[in-house]
């Protein structure tokens, strides 16, 4: 006769996951999984960052500035939220187009 030693475990279904509460100024993404994921606080600074980034890199750049023959790359949106004046200049000179932009800004500074 063969003893059987082992014990079995009752057959346990998993515990419900608890949510933490999620504050005003986070972001909450769902993956391709449904996986629910929360951004930091720190999450604004990190987009901030890589855009700058992005920018020293010239990536992803869509304006180019020409102020007294220097050339600045930028992001127009960035740019655009942040200054009422290239608000008014991109709309303006129909520069809200995803073809990058030449503005010359030499005297106008």
């Amino acid at each position: 006769d063969e003893i059987n030693n082992s014990t079995s475990l009752p057959a346990t279904s998993p515990k419900p996951v608890k949510k933490k509460p999620i504050a005003k100024h986070e972001l909450v993404f769902v993956d391709s999984k449904g996986l629910v994921k929360q951004s930091s606080p720190k999450h604004c600074q990190s987009v901030l960052n890589q855009l700058n980034q992005q920018r020293l890199s010239s990536q992803f750049c869509d304006v180019t500035l020409l102020i007294e023959g220097e050339v600045y790359k930028a992001h127009k949106s960035i740019l655009a939220a942040n200054s009422e004046y290239f608000r008014e200049l991109f709309i303006e000179k129909g520069a809200v187009s995803s073809h990058e932009a030449v503005v010359d800004l030499s005297g106008n500074v």
